[in-house]
């Protein structure tokens, strides 16, 4: 949230002085610019997760919770457990 708001005041203020006066390192910020180009396969991956199981639970009108959804996911779309991809 801090780099963000330094990308939005760059123009007005040097990305240096607000760094500083923020307490994060101006490295960390360039960091964080650069990822916001080109995400990592895994944010990519976790994104397009994300918008499968809000298309499923929109189609099912609200009605599917967690365990529904993840039956869809690993019954009906052959996703390999839900689980295992976000933590391994």
């Amino acid at each position: 949230m801090i780099f963000a708001f330094i990308e939005t005041q760059k123009a007005q203020l040097p990305i240096a002085f607000m760094c500083a006066r923020l307490g994060v390192s101006r490295a960390g910020f360039y960091e964080w610019r650069a990822r916001q180009h080109s995400p990592a396969e895994r944010t990519v991956q976790d994104r397009e997760l994300t918008d499968t199981i809000r298309q499923i639970h929109r189609q099912s009108r609200g009605i599917y919770g967690a365990p529904r959804v993840h039956a869809e996911l690993v019954l009906g779309m052959g996703l390999r457990s839900v689980a295992s991809a976000s933590h391994g």
